[in-house]
């Protein structure tokens, strides 16, 4: 009985175009890091990577060294012994002073990573200041922005608003031409509207004078 390779059936074509990711503008502003807008927290950060960094090896090692004492069958004789006899370091001594200095070390690295959490705590507001400080200028601008355009939207609402009040000073029903007014914006008759209120908040802190 002949064997027919059976067909598959073809893709459908995907009528989407390609996905193309979004290029990153080139003069894209870039906030400030706390520890870029204040030095002393960024060295505070790099020598807490440091001793991180460098306890986590002595853990390594103080790991090995408790394995090779484990399985080490090897006489032991205490060092002061031992220098009386003129003889070296017995191996299992000289493993018990390397756990005890690893632990010493371990123990004042991880001292010193408690006070560097300390020290960061106390310049976290300075630092999140210096970046606001720093980013200011272009929020200004940002918000300038903004304002200009919410003002221009204020009074395309207001006139929008007048006319609807026109039609219904008419009598006229003005459903069927739909959810043209923006109840999201508030009442555009007495200033008390979403936009008024945040150009008034804006103004207070210091914006769009």
């Amino acid at each position: 009985m002949p064997i027919f390779n059976k067909v598959k059936p073809r893709p459908a074509t995907d009528p989407r175009p390609p996905r193309i990711a979004p290029k990153a503008k080139p003069d894209a502003y870039r906030v400030l890091s706390q520890a870029e807008a204040l030095p002393e927290l960024g060295s505070l950060l790099e020598k807490e990577n440091e001793i991180s960094t460098s306890v986590r090896a002595d853990r390594a090692e103080l790991k090995l060294l408790e394995r090779e004492l484990a399985v080490d069958a090897t006489p032991e004789v205490h060092p002061d012994v031992a220098a009386l006899l003129g003889d070296s370091p017995s191996s299992k001594a000289s493993k018990r002073k390397a756990i005890a200095d690893t632990r010493h070390r371990i123990a004042v690295g991880e001292t010193a990573l408690v006070e560097i959490q300390k020290r960061r705590l106390s310049l976290e507001t300075k630092a999140s200041l210096a970046v606001c400080d720093a980013v200011r200028p272009e929020i200004g601008k940002r918000v300038g922005a903004l304002v200009a355009a919410l003002q221009a939207a204020d009074v395309a609402h207001g006139e929008l608003n007048e006319l609807i009040l026109a039609i219904e000073a008419e009598g006229v029903s003005w459903a069927s031409l739909g959810p043209i007014r923006p109840h999201f914006l508030g009442n555009a008759s007495d200033g008390s509207g979403r936009i008024a209120n945040y150009l008034k908040d804006v103004r207070e802190a210091g914006y769009a004078q």
